[in-house]
């Protein structure tokens, strides 16, 4: 009797391994697609502030990115 016991149950563990498995790999599907979803709107949106940044503003960031910020020596 203990034979097809261990078998069948044997078969209820492959069978809860797949699914749980399955599973995992559905939802680490969704997590990825609402990423990559939202991570699109959002540099959409990103490029379209820089766009709308006033011309003055884009030399005062440029500048401080090219002298390093207000720390360096030549903004002194």
């Amino acid at each position: 009797m203990a034979g097809p016991r261990s078998r069948t149950g044997g078969v209820v563990a492959v069978e809860w391994l797949a699914v749980t498995s399955i599973g995992f790999l559905a939802a680490t599907a969704v997590v990825i697609a609402l990423g990559r979803r939202s991570t699109a709107r959002w540099e959409r949106e990103s490029a379209g502030r820089r766009r709308r940044r006033p011309a003055v503003v884009r030399r005062r960031v440029t500048r401080l990115r090219r002298t390093g910020g207000d720390r360096s020596p030549s903004a002194r």
